[in-house]
């Protein structure tokens, strides 16, 4: 009831700027919920569909396990339904028998927690909300189903977005081994460890476009090498798309860390997780960090976020790389490092909560002492930034600490392209010129921003 209360009171408020949500017709939240989001949740249809059917065609399933997969089929098209004509959120959805019937309970009670002015309708819900409760309600119904309960819908698009940017990968690899050795040789003085770090930072930054929610009609068979940068040439013709860029305040933290502790909220699985993969290999190698602790998600969310099986499984891919040499030290490299507790992998519950992170103080307190003890916490992509500034329609030049509100656990680094409308700590100007050239320029991925918040 507390948390209710309290959910309640952050949904309220009204001296804070709105949330965003599906209001105006032709916005990025409207086209997100009328086009997007039902295009999602075919393709997660019939990637289910396809594994019944393999299923039914296996003796060691029984009729009742695949009638009963069917029935999860027969409820994620009701909800596609209710989701497209704006029908009530049915509360009655969540499942009580299941698995997760205390974070069922959080959820039901954060609906019933919504004004009366709201309806409950899908159209009517904040934007985050909305599109948070469709990923949770399609892990729902598959809790319902002993044949569905532990398949990813969107594993075969994850897995051909990595196969797809091979080339970058290939890319990457090289430099990041050129690096290890020379810090392995003692060759690399502190100016060009400053310039590695900057030019994987960037990497790490625009790795962030291989968005897979936001790709609807990626099949698995085109390259995304085109959309990554994996050259420091390229690096440069991207530099004039960072609207704030505050590495250089960031390497002043760095530089001073001595077998630091690092947290990286992870965003998505693919090229983006490798690269995630190469600065918190660059924290360790160069001594900076002597642990990094990754986040990701407990079940599949929002098509490509990294859950742990993601993460092995792409590490397992480098290993058995026999095209490539650099891939496969790499992945061994990192292997280690998980076996040995250096490199971490943790999944909270509180990511795959409709929940800011303005609100994990009073949620999941555990979560944020964990934080806390970080030197410093990377937060990857759109969705975390979204939680940071609890996707809110701030002013572009509101202060990153103002719109961060309660939420200061440790030095904090956003990265980030730009894939909705929530934005703060940028300069009107620049905001004015990017929208000249490009009239989508908060919601395409072509901008970026490198922003950070230092706990005084």
């Amino acid at each position: 009831t507390n948390k209710t209360e309290l959910f309640l009171e952050e949904m309220e408020d009204a001296t804070l700027p709105s949330r965003l949500d599906f209001s105006q017709p032709k916005s990025f939240p409207f086209v997100t919920l009328k086009s997007r989001m039902p295009v999602i949740l075919t393709k997660a249809i019939d990637s289910l569909h396809r594994f019944i059917s393999n299923c039914s065609n296996n003796d060691d399933h029984s009729i009742e396990e695949v009638r009963e997969a069917k029935g999860v089929i027969a409820k994620l098209n009701k909800l596609k339904y209710e989701m497209q004509t704006g029908k009530t959120i049915n509360v009655d959805s969540f499942d009580m028998r299941t698995r997760d019937n205390n974070d069922a309970r959080l959820w039901k009670s954060c609906i019933n927690a919504f004004p009366a002015s709201l309806e409950k309708k899908w159209w009517k819900l904040p934007w985050l909300f909305s599109e948070c409760f469709m990923y949770r309600q399609i892990h729902e119904v598959q809790l319902l189903s002993s044949l569905l309960k532990n398949v990813d819908p969107f594993q075969e698009s994850k897995e051909a977005s990595f196969h797809c940017s091979k080339k970058r990968i290939d890319e990457l690899s090289q430099f990041m081994l050129a690096f290890v050795h020379n810090i392995v040789e003692e060759k690399g003085a502190m100016r060009e460890r400053k310039e590695i770090f900057e030019v994987l930072l960037q990497f790490c930054l625009w790795g962030n476009k291989s968005d897979l929610s936001l790709m609807a009609d990626f099949d698995g068979r085109d390259s995304l090498d085109h959309m990554q940068a994996g050259t420091e040439a390229h690096l440069q013709d991207l530099e004039e798309f960072i609207l704030c860029d505050h590495t250089e305040d960031l390497w002043e933290i760095v530089s001073g860390m001595n077998g630091g502790i690092v947290h990286v909220v992870l965003d998505n699985a693919g090229i983006e997780l490798f690269t995630d993969l190469m600065l918190a290999y660059w924290f360790f190698v160069s001594g900076h960090a002597s642990k990094v602790m990754f986040h990701g998600k407990l079940y599949p969310w929002f098509v490509s976020d990294v859950t742990e099986k993601d993460l092995y499984w792409v590490i397992q891919q480098l290993m058995d790389s026999e095209d490539n040499e650099e891939r496969k030290q790499l992945g061994k490299a990192w292997s280690k490092l998980f076996e040995s507790n250096v490199f971490q992998f943790e999944a909270d519950k509180f990511w795959t909560c409709p929940f800011e992170f303005d609100a994990m103080k009073a949620h999941a307190p555990s979560l944020y002492s964990v934080l806390a003890t970080a030197d410093l916490v990377v937060f990857k992509g759109d969705l975390n930034y979204r939680k940071l500034v609890a996707d809110r329609m701030w002013p572009v030049d509101t202060p990153f600490a103002e719109a961060l509100q309660s939420f200061h656990p440790s030095n904090l680094l956003a990265l980030r392209t730009l894939k909705s409308d929530s934005v703060v700590g940028v300069n009107v100007i620049e905001v004015e010129k990017a929208k000249k050239r490009d009239s989508e320029w908060n919601v395409n991925g072509s901008y970026a921003i490198i922003q950070l918040y230092t706990q005084q």
